[in-house]
């Protein structure tokens, strides 16, 4: 997957931290399962709708104040953001926004404190 550096982190970031982002960058260069991590956010934001398809996924250097060199021994707060439009199969639609660490340490016990971080737009078709 292409990790973005979105304009916004520019102005956040610190010239000691661009070493790890770019580390972070390389090292996901080689994973090419975002959609599969997105599509298990859907399930999450959805409460449980399997079947996705996923539209205008983007994965972003972000900062998490609640994890602490995830990535590598001196990462530090950084972290993934990954977004998309997420359709299911029965009319739905989910704009999500999700930290990366977040969608690896999904359970079936903690998918509701999961949902709790993320950002959720929810798109339900009208009801007749």
């Amino acid at each position: 997957m292409k990790v973005q550096i979105p304009h916004s982190m520019k102005r956040i970031l610190t010239v000691a931290e661009m070493p790890q982002v770019r580390e972070i960058q390389k090292q996901m260069k080689e994973d090419s399962y975002l959609t599969d991590y997105l599509r298990s956010a859907a399930r999450v934001a959805s409460g449980g709708n399997y079947n996705f398809s996923i539209y205008n996924e983007s994965a972003q250097i972000a900062k998490n104040a609640r994890i602490e060199n995830y990535y590598s021994g001196n990462s530090g707060n950084l972290d993934i953001w990954l977004e998309c439009l997420a359709f299911d199969i029965f009319g739905g639609a989910y704009l999500i926004g999700v930290y990366l660490s977040d969608v690896f340490s999904i359970t079936g016990d903690n998918k509701a404190e999961i949902r709790e971080h993320m950002f959720i737009k929810t798109y339900l078709p009208q009801q007749d």
